[in-house]
C-alpha cells in the first residue's frame, strides 16, 4: 500500500513538473498579456466620447480604433476554431485565403456596427486566466447598467506576432461555437465559395447602407 502511494506521488510530481511553470514565469506572462491588451481595452470610453467625430470621418476610425482592434485579432485562428483543424486542412489555399479575408472584414464590420450604435460600453480588463504558456482567457468588465454582470470573455493565443484574440463570448456562449453550424453546412455541401459569398455579401451590405 505504501509503495503504491509513493508510486502515485512520484507520477504526480512528474506530471506537475512537466506541465507547470514557476510563479515568476506565470507573472511574466500575465504582465505580457496585460501590457498587450489593457490600455487598448480601456480606451473604449475615449472612443465613445469621439463617436460623432469618427462617424463624420470614418477614415480616422479606420486608421485608429478599427486598426488597433484588428491588430489584436487573428481570423485564421478563429476559422480553425470554427471548422476544426481537420476541416480547415481540407480547404484549398485559395479558398482558405479568401475565407480569412472575409472573416477579417466581418470583424471590421463588427467594429463599425459598434461605432454606429448608441451602446455606451466602458470596458476594463478585469482578470487574466492562464490556461497554459500559449493560451489564456481575458475577463473584460462591461460598465453597463442593463447587464452589470455580463462580463465579456476573450480567448487569446500566443502567436509569433504576439497574443491574439481568436474567440469571444459570454458565460458558456462562444462566437466560434455559434458560427460552427453555418460554416459546416456549406462545407458538407462542398460549397466553400458559397460560404465566402455569404460572408462577403453581409459585409458589403453593411458597408454600403448609405
Amino acid at each position: 500500500m505504501v509503495k503504491k502511494l509513493l508510486l502515485s506521488a512520484f507520477f504526480l510530481a512528474i506530471f506537475l513538473c512537466s506541465t507547470g511553470y514557476s510563479s515568476e514565469s506565470r507573472q511574466n506572462l500575465i504582465q505580457e498579456i496585460e501590457d498587450t491588451f489593457a490600455q487598448d481595452i480601456l480606451s473604449s470610453s475615449e472612443i465613445f466620447k469621439k463617436r460623432k467625430f469618427y462617424r463624420k470621418y470614418p477614415n480616422k476610425f479606420e486608421d485608429g480604433p478599427a486598426k488597433i482592434f484588428l491588430f489584436h485579432t487573428n481570423p485564421e485562428l478563429t476559422l480553425k476554431a470554427i471548422l476544426g483543424d481537420e476541416n480547415f486542412l481540407k480547404i484549398n489555399k485559395q479558398h482558405t485565403s479568401e475565407l480569412i479575408e472575409a472573416l477579417e472584414n466581418t470583424f471590421r464590420r463588427y467594429a463599425y456596427e459598434w461605432l454606429n450604435s448608441n451602446l455606451n460600453t466602458s470596458l476594463r480588463l478585469k482578470k487574466i486566466t492562464l490556461i497554459n504558456k500559449k493560451s489564456a482567457i481575458l475577463i473584460v468588465e462591461r460598465n453597463q447598467r442593463i447587464v452589470p454582470d455580463l462580463d465579456l470573455k476573450l480567448f487569446i493565443f500566443r502567436t509569433i506576432d504576439g497574443w491574439k484574440v481568436y474567440d469571444f463570448g459570454f458565460w458558456e456562449f462562444r462566437y466560434t461555437k455559434m458560427k460552427r453550424g453555418l460554416y459546416l453546412r456549406y462545407l458538407k455541401k462542398d460549397d466553400v465559395e458559397g460560404l465566402i459569398d455569404h460572408l462577403n455579401e453581409k459585409n458589403y451590405k453593411s458597408f454600403n447602407k448609405n
